[in-house]
């Protein structure tokens, strides 16, 4: 079973600054070849608001997190899609909740307590 990339749903509002923001983001993805999707949530956060978390807190925890740095968001959600795409070429398995579970290792799925 291989896993597809449908869309990615940004949540709330567009960032003021396109180099100092965290985002929240919904990847809806599914078995290629099928309508149906499930949501991993991810968040994209550039160097700088990282940078102020950091400072804050001494510690950040890093899954489903993508740090990215491109001069527009359209450019952002460029990179993290690609990414997801070549997360989701590891996650072939035979059954859906295996690969959603693989997936789960990255991106966090609606269904996991993790």
């Amino acid at each position: 079973m291989r896993p597809e990339l449908k869309r990615i749903v940004l949540k709330g509002s567009m960032p003021e600054s396109i180099d100092d923001f965290v985002i929240a983001a919904d990847a809806d993805i599914g078995e290629e070849g099928f309508e149906g999707t499930d949501y991993f949530h991810f968040r994209m956060v550039t160097p700088k608001r990282l940078k102020k978390w950091l400072e804050e807190d001494k510690i950040v925890n890093g899954r489903a997190t993508f740090i990215v740095n491109e001069s527009t968001m359209e450019e952002n959600l460029k990179v993290a899609e690609n990414e997801i795409k070549k997360i989701l070429q590891h996650c072939e398995n035979t059954s859906w909740e295996k690969v959603a579970n693989e997936i789960n290792l990255y991106l966090k799925w609606e269904y996991s307590s993790l």
